[in-house]
């Protein structure tokens, strides 16, 4: 139900899709070890959703939970209000805003969050076109040029390229047994 008046309900779901989404994404986001120390977690957590209460109470109030409005009715049903608190207010059906938008907003930042992860994952691992080609396109114009320097150049980048190789294993391999330690206990 929209808290502001004025509001019309597309408004309404699309003001709760999107702060979903965001305060998912952000939460998702804070909480990865990567991104935030253990120690901030908890403190950065509770200023955001200060910030998004603040910022999208205007339209809707701040749902962003779906239990906050769905089960205040089922428990004032079962008291004694019966079917009237699932009954649309002023043609404004209270589940698309209340139920459907979070819950869609909350899937759609969730997906958002593990597809960037995975972009991130893939970048530190090296995997990325941009590195390796730059790596590859320096390597062929070094040795393209016909003097000893150049040839030098090579082998640098040759080796440097290894090493990077090998860095991005050792990485792999801490980050697996990291995973696995965690899941195990």
């Amino acid at each position: 139900m929209p808290a502001n008046q004025h509001t019309t309900i597309l408004p309404a779901i699309w003001d709760q899709i999107i702060s979903t989404a965001l305060l998912v994404y952000a939460i998702l986001f804070i909480g990865d070890e990567l991104a935030t120390p253990k120690l901030l977690q908890t403190l950065t957590t509770g200023l955001l959703i200060l910030t998004f209460i603040i910022g999208f109470n205007y339209n809707c109030g701040a749902i962003l939970n779906p239990a906050r409005d769905l089960a205040p009715r089922i428990l004032l049903s079962f008291i004694g209000y019966e079917s009237r608190v699932f009954e649309p207010l002023n043609y404004n059906f209270w589940w698309a805003v209340g139920i459907v938008a979070p819950h869609s907003g909350a899937i759609i930042g969730a997906i958002g969050y593990f597809y960037m992860a995975k972009m991130r994952q893939s970048f530190v691992d090296g995997d990325n076109i941009f590195s390796l080609a730059n790596a590859d396109i320096i390597q062929a114009k070094s040795i393209s040029l016909n003097n000893s320097s150049s040839q030098e150049n090579g082998r640098i980048i040759n080796h440097h390229h290894n090493h990077h190789q090998q860095q991005q294993m050792t990485n792999r391999q801490m980050f697996h047994d990291k995973v696995n330690t965690e899941f195990q206990q």
